[in-house]
């Protein structure tokens, strides 16, 4: 009887046997094409510090923003048919304040905090460094100068005017804006235009703005933390003008 050859010693080619060695650590044969393997220098990169804290800081105050809108900040559509205030209004007020009403808007696709409702304002305000944060060109802006008297009897004049839609809950409205070139703790200054065009009832006592709807009635709470440090920053803004040119504050998610 003929013996077969094995068909793996026949066919294939196998390397042969090699005694492993403790002493070699990642023992490559030398029969193998050489590769080249990673280095641990390809891996490192240089990391600038300060933009990476400016980031981590910019994503914080990002997502503090979202986290505002998502617990009550937004405007919330009721199910009240009729503008009322009741003792629920207030549950998550603090006792003795005196803020006034400080909000958040869609305005032009933007989300825009620190907006002062403002029922002894006779015009609607925006800056013109909110404008240019929007993207929204000076081209648009129409060249028409006012002089604003302000219960000192200071006066400024604007820059000039600009139409933006003004959006809460399903009411889009176009609303006139003065543009004003100068530095305030406040975005947006809403007045007796949009107030009394809405149908808007606002309450500092209760903190919050109530807008009637078709739908019903649209409930916009104010930020009392908010207001408190607009109030603040304003009151330093007279004692020390020098500093107020340093400040900068924030319009949400633009």
């Amino acid at each position: 009887m003929k013996k077969l050859d094995s068909p793996t010693n026949k066919f294939f080619k196998t390397k042969p046997y090699c005694k492993f060695d403790s002493h070699k650590i990642n023992f490559v044969d030398d029969d193998e094409d050489e590769e080249e393997y990673p280095r641990i220098s390809d891996y490192c990169f240089l990391i600038d510090i300060p933009k990476l804290i400016c980031a981590m800081q910019d994503s914080a105050r990002r997502h503090a923003k979202e986290a505002k809108m998502e617990n009550g900040q937004r405007p919330t559509l009721t199910t009240e048919t009729v503008v009322s205030f009741e003792e629920q209004d207030q549950e998550n007020i603090r006792d003795t304040h005196h803020e006034g009403l400080v909000i958040t808007l869609y305005v032009a696709n933007h989300y825009v905090c620190r907006i002062l409702i403002d029922r002894g304002s006779s015009v609607n305000i925006i800056q013109l460094e909110t404008l240019n944060r929007m993207n929204i060109l000076e081209s648009e802006i129409t060249t028409k100068s006012l002089v604003l008297v302000q219960f000192s009897g200071e006066a400024k004049s604007t820059v000039g005017d600009i139409k933006l839609p003004v959006y809460i809950e399903g009411v889009n409205s176009m609303q006139r804006f003065c543009n004003i070139d100068s530095l305030s703790c406040y975005n947006i200054i809403l007045g007796r235009p949009w107030i009394h065009d809405m149908k808007i009832v606002p309450s500092t006592y209760h903190q919050c703005v109530k807008v009637p709807t078709p739908w019903g009635v649209v409930k916009i709470n104010s930020d009392q933390q908010e207001a408190k440090e607009c109030y603040s920053s304003s009151m330093n803004a007279m004692t020390k003008p020098s500093s107020a040119q340093q400040s900068k504050y924030d319009l949400g998610d633009t």
